[in-house]
C-alpha cells in the first residue's frame, strides 16, 4: 500500500479551510484569507481538541 495516496500532506504545503463557506485549498504560502468568498481560514495541520 502507498502512504503516499492516502495522505497526500507534505510539510512544504499548507492546507486551508475556508470557516465561511469551507472551501478547501493547498498553497505553499500562508493564507488568512478565503480566495472564494475572502473570510478567515484556518490551518488544518494545526491540531486542535
Amino acid at each position: 500500500m502507498r502512504h503516499n495516496l492516502i495522505d497526500p500532506y507534505t510539510p512544504e504545503r499548507g492546507y486551508y479551510e475556508c470557516r465561511g463557506c469551507t472551501h478547501r485549498e493547498a498553497s505553499e504560502d500562508r493564507l488568512t484569507a478565503c480566495s472564494i468568498c475572502g473570510a478567515d481560514v484556518r490551518n488544518l495541520a494545526v491540531p486542535r481538541e
